[in-house]
Protein backbone atom coordinates (compact mmCIF):
# COMPACT_ATOMS: atom_id res chain seq x y z
CA UNK A 1 0.00 0.00 0.00
CA UNK A 2 1.27 3.20 -0.76
CA UNK A 3 0.06 6.91 0.56
CA UNK A 4 -1.65 7.51 -2.64
CA UNK A 5 -3.76 4.01 -1.50
CA UNK A 6 -4.03 5.26 1.80
CA UNK A 7 -5.19 8.71 0.74
CA UNK A 8 -8.28 7.23 -1.59
CA UNK A 9 -9.41 4.96 0.91
CA UNK A 10 -9.66 7.49 3.82
CA UNK A 11 -10.59 10.28 1.41
CA UNK A 12 -13.46 8.69 -0.75
CA UNK A 13 -13.58 4.98 -0.29
CA UNK A 14 -14.24 5.17 3.82
CA UNK A 15 -16.35 7.80 3.61
CA UNK A 16 -18.52 6.94 0.41
CA UNK A 17 -19.06 3.26 1.95
CA UNK A 18 -19.49 3.50 5.47
CA UNK A 19 -21.98 5.07 7.70
CA UNK A 20 -21.34 5.93 11.25
CA UNK A 21 -23.90 6.84 13.72
CA UNK A 22 -22.14 9.64 15.94
CA UNK A 23 -19.00 11.84 15.19
CA UNK A 24 -17.77 10.28 18.21
CA UNK A 25 -17.06 6.60 16.36
CA UNK A 26 -14.29 8.36 13.70
CA UNK A 27 -12.54 10.66 16.36
CA UNK A 28 -10.12 7.99 17.48
CA UNK A 29 -10.06 6.19 14.26
CA UNK A 30 -6.68 8.45 12.94
CA UNK A 31 -4.66 8.38 15.96
CA UNK A 32 -5.19 4.07 15.98
CA UNK A 33 -4.25 4.30 12.44
CA UNK A 34 -1.15 6.30 12.83
CA UNK A 35 -0.16 4.15 15.60
CA UNK A 36 -0.59 1.19 13.62
CA UNK A 37 1.40 2.49 10.49
CA UNK A 38 4.12 3.52 13.00
CA UNK A 39 4.08 -0.15 14.38
CA UNK A 40 4.53 -1.49 10.50
CA UNK A 41 7.45 0.89 9.88
CA UNK A 42 9.24 0.30 13.54
CA UNK A 43 9.06 -3.72 13.65
CA UNK A 44 8.68 -4.88 9.53
CA UNK A 45 10.16 -1.69 7.64
CA UNK A 46 7.54 -1.29 5.76
CA UNK A 47 8.40 1.17 3.00
CA UNK A 48 5.41 3.40 2.70
CA UNK A 49 4.79 3.22 6.42
CA UNK A 50 6.03 6.23 7.13
CA UNK A 51 4.38 8.58 4.78
CA UNK A 52 0.99 6.86 5.29
CA UNK A 53 1.82 7.58 9.03
CA UNK A 54 2.79 11.13 8.28
CA UNK A 55 -0.42 11.69 5.86
CA UNK A 56 -2.84 10.53 8.41
CA UNK A 57 -1.16 12.69 11.51
CA UNK A 58 -2.79 15.79 8.86
CA UNK A 59 -5.83 14.85 8.38
CA UNK A 60 -6.53 14.26 11.65
CA UNK A 61 -8.84 17.18 11.95
CA UNK A 62 -10.63 16.29 8.55
CA UNK A 63 -11.66 12.89 8.47
CA UNK A 64 -14.61 13.11 11.16
CA UNK A 65 -16.03 15.86 8.88
CA UNK A 66 -15.10 13.36 5.83
CA UNK A 67 -16.97 10.43 7.28
CA UNK A 68 -20.32 12.62 7.68
CA UNK A 69 -20.35 14.93 4.35
CA UNK A 70 -23.24 14.26 2.35
CA UNK A 71 -21.62 15.27 -0.59
CA UNK A 72 -18.84 12.05 -0.34
CA UNK A 73 -21.52 9.41 0.33
CA UNK A 74 -23.38 6.88 -1.97
CA UNK A 75 -27.43 6.98 -2.30
CA UNK A 76 -27.66 4.88 0.85
CA UNK A 77 -25.65 6.15 2.77
CA UNK A 78 -26.73 9.69 2.32
CA UNK A 79 -30.85 7.79 2.57
CA UNK A 80 -29.29 6.77 6.51
CA UNK A 81 -28.21 9.91 7.13
CA UNK A 82 -30.88 11.64 6.18
CA UNK A 83 -33.06 9.58 8.48
CA UNK A 84 -30.73 9.95 11.08
CA UNK A 85 -31.10 13.79 10.37
CA UNK A 86 -34.78 13.93 10.41
CA UNK A 87 -34.99 11.90 13.74
CA UNK A 88 -35.72 8.37 12.70
CA UNK A 89 -34.05 5.38 13.94
CA UNK A 90 -32.15 4.02 11.18
CA UNK A 91 -30.85 1.26 13.16
CA UNK A 92 -34.22 -1.13 12.74
CA UNK A 93 -35.80 -2.16 9.73
CA UNK A 94 -38.98 0.04 11.30
CA UNK A 95 -37.29 2.96 11.36
CA UNK A 96 -36.09 3.01 7.69
CA UNK A 97 -39.49 1.87 6.57
CA UNK A 98 -41.21 4.75 8.79
CA UNK A 99 -38.34 7.44 7.07
CA UNK A 100 -38.85 5.63 3.85
CA UNK A 101 -43.05 6.05 3.70
CA UNK A 102 -42.34 9.78 5.03
CA UNK A 103 -39.67 10.68 2.34
CA UNK A 104 -42.01 8.73 -0.41
CA UNK A 105 -44.81 11.07 0.57
CA UNK A 106 -42.70 14.04 0.66
CA UNK A 107 -42.24 13.40 -2.44
CA UNK A 108 -45.66 12.86 -3.74
CA UNK A 109 -46.60 16.67 -1.94
CA UNK A 110 -44.01 18.48 -4.15
CA UNK A 111 -45.80 20.51 -6.87
CA UNK A 112 -45.69 18.95 -10.33
CA UNK A 113 -44.14 21.72 -11.65
CA UNK A 114 -41.30 21.62 -9.14
CA UNK A 115 -40.44 17.93 -8.51
CA UNK A 116 -37.24 16.44 -9.32
CA UNK A 117 -38.07 14.66 -11.96
CA UNK A 118 -39.82 17.77 -13.97
CA UNK A 119 -36.78 19.62 -12.97
CA UNK A 120 -34.67 16.62 -14.81
CA UNK A 121 -37.23 16.96 -17.71
CA UNK A 122 -36.57 20.42 -18.54
CA UNK A 123 -32.93 19.72 -19.03
CA UNK A 124 -33.31 17.92 -21.84
CA UNK A 125 -36.19 19.41 -23.59
CA UNK A 126 -34.54 20.61 -26.28
CA UNK A 127 -32.27 17.27 -26.69
CA UNK A 128 -35.91 15.25 -27.10
CA UNK A 129 -36.66 17.56 -30.50
CA UNK A 130 -33.33 16.84 -31.89
CA UNK A 131 -33.13 13.02 -30.81
CA UNK A 132 -36.77 12.88 -33.02
CA UNK A 133 -34.90 14.89 -35.55
CA UNK A 134 -32.26 12.38 -36.25
CA UNK A 135 -34.24 9.36 -36.32
CA UNK A 136 -36.72 10.73 -38.94
CA UNK A 137 -33.58 11.37 -41.15
CA UNK A 138 -32.03 8.52 -40.62
CA UNK A 139 -35.15 6.66 -41.80
CA UNK A 140 -35.33 8.35 -44.82
CA UNK A 141 -31.91 7.93 -45.80
CA UNK A 142 -31.69 4.34 -47.64
CA UNK A 143 -28.04 3.35 -47.34
CA UNK A 144 -26.71 0.88 -44.69
CA UNK A 145 -23.73 2.60 -42.53
CA UNK A 146 -20.97 0.40 -43.52
CA UNK A 147 -19.03 -1.10 -40.37
CA UNK A 148 -16.00 -3.13 -40.07
CA UNK A 149 -17.44 -5.47 -37.27
CA UNK A 150 -15.92 -8.65 -36.30
CA UNK A 151 -16.97 -11.67 -33.62
CA UNK A 152 -20.17 -11.43 -32.67
CA UNK A 153 -21.97 -8.50 -34.52
CA UNK A 154 -19.93 -10.06 -38.13
CA UNK A 155 -21.91 -9.95 -41.07
CA UNK A 156 -20.81 -13.57 -41.96
CA UNK A 157 -22.64 -15.44 -39.61
CA UNK A 158 -22.43 -19.41 -40.32
CA UNK A 159 -19.71 -18.87 -42.93
CA UNK A 160 -16.96 -21.62 -42.70
CA UNK A 161 -13.22 -20.07 -42.58
CA UNK A 162 -11.50 -20.46 -45.66
CA UNK A 163 -8.38 -21.45 -43.28
CA UNK A 164 -6.53 -25.26 -44.09
CA UNK A 165 -8.86 -28.79 -42.68
CA UNK A 166 -6.58 -30.18 -40.29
Amino acid sequence: MTKADAQIVMEHILPRKLTLMHRSEAEDAISELVAFWNFLKREYNFRSAGAIATYLAKIEGKFTDWMFDPAKGGMAKSFITSGMQAGFDMTSEEGIAAFQKAYNQQILREEPNNSFLQQLGSLFTGSEREAQETVSSSKSSKEKPKTNTKGFDSLDKGKKSKGKKR
